[in-house]
């Protein structure tokens, strides 16, 4: 007969019928909700996989106990009566061992973690002297993991509880962890002594040296109370795990630890996982991941595939492998068969699990498989002394030559490199190499680039930088230059894209790369390549130039370049624009006396001609810089006229204007003379139609810029008139110079610039944005044209309406509290679509999105990097028809606490979440074009293609009260079958909540 509990949540026969805690896999009288919810989440999640099959009968029985046993333990009332008759009925139990002489919580020097309450446990069970060898802050889990062929249709049962207490592991220096606060990482010092031995590169040694006994894991294991899932054997002292599996390992860890496993792989092709704890936060190795195809941590809400962390390569032999995880607060280091893949250095809060590997007792460790078998010759676990805190970085003040400091046996991660006194060759294929410097906190690397006179027509050149503890590499390519990557998008497709190749062959280049506190600049022989400014926060690593070690500089080359006179030093100052005459409203500056066409030119042939300036269009990009600061404001006018030069005819002319923060981007007479326009929203914004330069005579052409919006003239008469926020505007990329700077530009056309002036305009802006909401309306504080991110939104009697777009998108100006709700009468008027709702959560911004796919799905999109419609996100929910239909006008609430999101569609719940919020993030093209630190911290509304009008905007904060009466008052029931709506619960007592 086919049994469910067992089948599905790992419940033996004698464990049934289970108690709610047995039921949910938490431990008896588990206290904490934030456990309890998750572990409902998770069970329920898994169970619904089999609402439409064979076995659909049982599914829905079990999913009506569990939804039982979430409302019941969820609610104070009613667990501590249900605790009450648990305990009478489990109390003429006697226990299996005899009593143990330790406490879990007499060995526990400190709370484990801050953010949730543990409940005392007494031991029942005895500890061998030999192994109690003390505990610190922070639970181990581990995870063996065949990742990455999750098959969801096999069994995820939860664990056994068990009040017995775990071996307990005491370190050599416990008289330190007396406190729960961690010494700061930082990164490795420079003094400013003139010798380059002041900063080379002397990696601390790995701190392995034990402070306790080794523990073997093996020897502790109890078959009955570890198992979870699966069919596990532990036979003459070798652990053998079914394909499908999960075990818990029966120890506690300190802050730093080793864990050495031997293993081998009996069958399949993927690899395995070890899961951990860092300064009290899960973390995930994976081994051989993808089919054998990448390894690496989870970090950064980024798999192992796609951080810094990824390497390539099969780790795993046929034979036994040794893997051994050294763990250190902020430093997590991994090496198979001796060889290090991993040396990840970071603030723990960066690591993460998978929400699909993550376990219910998460302060207990763990082995898990899903697709292939593992045997374990050993698992061990030894303390280990504690690193010592690195010291702040300083200021360097002198220039060092690295060349000679170079190891090739210590530096090169890859290729064969050579070295010789004054040149370093990269191989003609992939290399990496370390550069032997520790990282100042503001430096300029200098050196001169050559590609062989017979170089192949292809080649890539990276430097891996740190700024501000984040990491990017700086690229360049034949296609362009650029920052790799920003906001998750690469060299080649972000502001920092330079089109064209830097290098030529047999042509040496000095290139400089500054790296500051407020950005990143690239020259090439003095000129201007790249010049960003923002928040480091928005930069990462692309996973195909990830390096093990987090801390170091690196070169990276794809084809042979031969580097010489390879330096680091203080920051460079920018190249200084020229001299001018002071300019003022009525008094415009003559601009065509600053531009040097040698100094300024990006792209094509420029020179002077006369008084004039003259592009001969010879290039498919003609590109130039004017060398001055703009105001905030100003005028910029222009007499130019065609020329027959140039490839084409009647072709295009570029204008880029700083405008805002960024810059934007004016076409003049595109494809063919056909129209131009203004660039909105990542697209094709206001435009015209029809030719406005003409083949022969001059044009007279006036460029208004102003702080709420654009005008073009010709002639006296508007072409463009655009009012809005500047940080809709955008630009083609590679069409403009780098920078903050005016630009001119053309596509295959000869020009001449006859007049090219500048003057500052008087001063304008948008209406002041009220302090605070009158009794939490929100309507009232917007403007439509101050406040749209993209689309033309409408705000009238009617309510606030975006277009049919991809992805319009409104920012609403007002600080939203700690714990709020957000309410809305939101109608779509169109096609389905997915309706999009931008929330702050514990500082942290998130999308709600609701009816995406076609209306089937909602959902938080990116939770732990996961899509709304991803089964594996945990809100993902199914509902057979749009929860907004059109036409009709439907209440949309979401609750908001620092750690909760709950969102109400009508009668519906829709969502039901509570975890860290850094689990959240945002996708980069939901990322409005130049965007500003102000669009992370206010509510935003949007829509991915139907038209939408929302009504009655309403912000208002949650009391203390309110707040613990919504975490208590939804019970979350799912639906039976994934065709039915979730039903929405009703707060008793509390209508001023849901407005029922």
């Amino acid at each position: 007969m086919f049994d469910p509990y067992r089948k599905w949540l790992g419940i033996l026969p004698k464990d049934q019928p289970p108690n709610h805690y047995r039921l949910l896999g938490v431990e008896l009288f588990e206290d904490d909700l934030d456990v309890i919810e998750g572990a409902a989440d998770r069970q329920m999640g898994f169970v619904r996989q089999y609402q439409s099959g064979e076995h659909a009968v049982d599914a829905a029985r079990i999913l009506n106990e569990l939804a039982l046993a979430r409302i019941c333990l969820l609610k104070p009332a009613m667990k501590s009566a249900y605790d009450a008759r648990l305990r009478t009925q489990l109390a003429p139990v006697k226990p299996e061992f005899p009593q143990g002489p330790l406490s879990f919580e007499d060995t526990q020097p400190g709370p484990r973690s801050t953010a949730s309450k543990k409940k005392k446990r007494t031991p029942t069970r005895a500890i061998p002297p030999q192994l109690l060898i003390g505990a610190g802050a922070g639970g181990l889990f581990l995870i063996v993991v065949a990742v990455f062929a999750m098959t969801r249709g096999q069994s995820r049962p939860a664990p056994q509880p068990s009040e017995t207490p775990n071996p307990v592991v005491a370190t050599g220096n416990s008289a330190n962890n007396d406190s729960t606060t961690k010494p700061a990482i930082a990164t490795p010092s420079l003094t400013n002594n003139s010798s380059s031995d002041s900063i080379l590169w002397q990696d601390s040694p790995l701190v392995t040296e034990p402070a306790g006994q080794p523990v073997d894991l093996l020897k502790l294991i109890d078959m009955t109370r570890d198992v979870i899932s699966g069919r596990w054997q532990l036979r003459n002292g070798v652990l053998t795990s079914s394909e499908q599996g999960r075990l818990y390992l029966p120890a506690n860890l300190p802050d730093d630890y080793q864990l050495k496993l031997s293993t081998r792989r009996l069958n399949g092709v993927e690899g395995l996982a070890i899961g951990f704890v860092v300064g009290g936060r899960q973390g995930m190795l994976v081994v051989d991941g993808w089919s054998g195809t990448s390894s690496g941590l989870y970090v950064d809400g980024r798999d192992n595939r796609s951080n810094c962390t990824a390497t390539a390569g099969k780790k795993l032999g046929t034979a036994v492998n040794d893997i051994v995880l050294t763990v250190h607060p902020g430093h997590v280091h991994a090496a198979c068969g001796g060889k290090t893949f991993v040396d990840w250095h970071g603030a723990p809060e960066r690591s993460l699990v998978d929400s699909w590997f993550g376990m219910v007792n998460r302060q207990q460790p763990f082995l898990c498989l899903t697709t292939s078998k593992f045997e374990f010759d050993s698992a061990s676990l030894i303390p280990l002394k504690s690193e010592p805190p690195l010291k702040p970085p300083v200021r360097l003040d002198h220039e060092v030559d690295l060349l000679p400091m170079i190891d090739t046996d210590r530096d090169i991660h890859y290729g064969i490199w050579a070295v010789s006194k004054s040149t370093l060759s990269s191989p003609d294929g992939w290399g990496k190499i370390y550069l032997p410097t520790v990282v100042p906190e503001e430096y300029t690397i200098s050196m001169t680039v050559e590609r062989p006179a017979n170089a192949p027509a292809d080649y890539s050149l990276g430097l891996g930088v740190i700024a501000q503890n984040s990491y990017c590499q700086i690229s360049s390519t034949t296609e362009a230059s650029g920052i790799d990557m920003i906001d998750g998008r690469r060299w080649n497709n972000n502001e920092t894209r330079l089109q064209g190749p830097l290098l030529n062959p047999g042509v040496p280049v000095r290139i400089a790369y500054t790296v500051t506190k407020s950005g990143i600049r690239m020259e090439a022989d003095g000129r201007l390549v790249i010049n960003w400014r923002g928040d480091p926060r928005r930069l990462s690593l692309p996973a195909e130039w990830a390096f093990p070690d987090g801390r170091r500089l690196y070169l990276g080359a794809v084809r042979h370049l031969k580097f010489r006179d390879l330096k680091i030093g203080p920051p460079i100052d920018p190249p200084k624009l020229p001299a001018h005459p002071p300019i003022s409203v009525g008094k415009p500056l003559n601009l065509l006396t600053l531009i040097d066409p040698a100094r300024d030119a990006y792209g094509g042939t420029w020179e002077r001609d006369g008084l004039s300036l003259r592009c001969r269009g010879d290039a498919e990009q003609n590109r130039l810089s004017i060398p001055v600061d703009v105001p905030v404001e100003y005028k910029l006018s222009m007499q130019l006229a065609r020329t027959d030069e140039g490839s084409r005819k009647n072709e295009c002319l570029y204008v880029g204007l700083p405008f805002g923060s960024s810059k934007t981007f004016i076409n003049i007479d595109g494809f063919g003379s056909t129209g131009g326009g203004l660039r909105l929203d990542l697209g094709p914004g206001r435009g015209y139609r029809g030719p406005v330069i003409p083949a022969s005579g001059s044009r007279n052409l006036t460029f208004l810029v102003r702080k709420t919006g654009l005008q073009v003239m010709s002639e006296g008469k508007a072409l463009i008139d655009w009012s809005g926020n500047p940080e809709r505007a955008s630009y083609e990329l590679g069409a403009i110079t780098p920078g903050r700077l005016l630009s001119l530009g053309s596509w295959h056309q000869g020009f001449r610039f006859e007049k090219l002036e500048l003057e500052p305009l008087p001063p304008t802006s948008f209406p002041v944005v009220p302090s605070q909401a009158v009794d939490g309306k929100l309507l009232p504080l917007l403007n439509v044209q101050r406040d749209a991110r993209r689309g033309d939104w409408k705000l009238d009697e009617n309510g606030l309406t975006c277009p049919a777009s991809n992805e319009s998108r409104l920012r609403i100006p007002v600080k939203v509290p700690t714990r709020y709700v957000f309410s809305a009468i939101v109608e779509r008027k169109g096609t389905v679509g997915d309706v999009l709702i931008g929330l702050v959560v514990g500082g942290h911004p998130c999308t709600v999105d609701i009816d995406g796919d076609g209306g089937s799905r909602s959902g938080i999109d990116l939770l732990d990097a996961r899509r709304f419609n991803d089964n594996l996100n945990v809100t993902c929910r199914k509902h057979g028809a749009p929860l907004l239909a059109e036409g009709q006008k439907v209440a949309v609430r979401c609750f908001v606490l620092p750690d909760t999101i709950v969102v109400t569609c009508g009668d519906k719940e829709v969502i039901r979440w509570h975890g860290d919020p850094r689990r959240l993030s945002s996708r980069p093209d939901q990322i409005p074009a130049n965007v500003s630190d102000a669009d992370w911290n206010h509510l935003c509304l949007g829509s991915w293609e139907p038209p939408v009008t929302f009504r009655d905007l309403e912000l208002r904060p949650l009391s203390n009260q309110e707040a613990d009466q919504l975490l208590q008052s939804f019970t979350g029931i799912y639906p039976l079958t994934p065709q039915v709506d979730v039903p929405f619960a009703i707060v008793k007592n509390g209508a001023n909540l849901t407005g029922q």
